[in-house]
Order: structure tokens, then sequence, then C-alpha cells
């Protein structure tokens, strides 16, 4: 089975945006913005950032917010920032996938700091990719 890379657009975001392997799509998103600086100072901007780069990435790979299947949350402060997933998620999906929170520090060290970080996969309910995007 063909692992297909799916690169982010811009030149100053260099790691990969998703990985395709059959009809899966394995993809991480911070908030980091094209110039490679942290995007907004505040959870909510961080994470609405976040999830609207991988809503972009499934449509342009034929799939959906619904294909996801499964997403683990990295947080720099669970007990802060989880109760304001909820109002977020509902102007991204219908349904909610199964979804794992996990408390870290290790996202600080950009300015402004990283507050979360998402990692996940769906199905492409199409026939995936076979070319790498740039």
């Amino acid at each position: 089975m063909e692992k297909v890379v799916i690169k982010h657009e811009s030149k100053a975001k260099y790691w990969p945006r998703a990985v395709v392997v059959g009809d899966r799509v394995y993809f991480v998103g911070a908030a980091v913005g094209d110039d490679g600086s942290s995007v907004g100072p505040s959870f909510e901007e961080q994470i609405d950032f976040i999830l609207g780069e991988i809503q972009g990435t499934l449509e342009r790979l034929g799939s959906s917010m619904d294909q996801i299947i499964e997403m683990t949350f990295f947080y720099v402060n669970m007990k802060r920032d989880q109760p304001k997933v909820g109002p977020i998620f509902s102007k991204y999906f219908r349904t909610m996938p199964i979804t794992c929170g996990i408390g870290t520090t290790e996202l600080e060290a950009n300015d402004p700091p990283l507050l979360i970080e998402i990692k996940g996969s769906a199905l492409i309910p199409s026939p995936p990719p076979t070319q790498q995007e740039s």
C-alpha cells in the first residue's frame, strides 16, 4: 500500500500536514501560521485555526470533518482549556469523533506559546490521491 505525504503549502511549514495510506488520512495540527510563528495568543483562536486547517486538508483530499475517526489533543493547560472545546467543535462537527486529551508543557517554546496540538485520523470515502502536494 502506498504512503502519500501531504505537505503544507507554505515554505515556512516544513513538516507534513498529513499522510494518506489507502483510504485513511493521518493528520496533525498546530497553531502555526505561514510565517512560522504562533497564531493567536488565546486557546480559542488556536484551536479554531487548527480545526480550520484540518478541515481544509480533509476537503482537499475528498474527505470531511464528519469522516474523522479519532483525535488526540495535547493541552498545555488541560484543566483550563478542555471545557472550551465543545462550543468550538459545534462549528466543525455534526457528530463528535472519539477524542482523548493529554496534558503536556512541551508546547510553550513558541511566542506566543502554543496551547494545543492535535493529531488524528479520518476516512477518505473517494479514491485517495496518488501524488504528493507541495
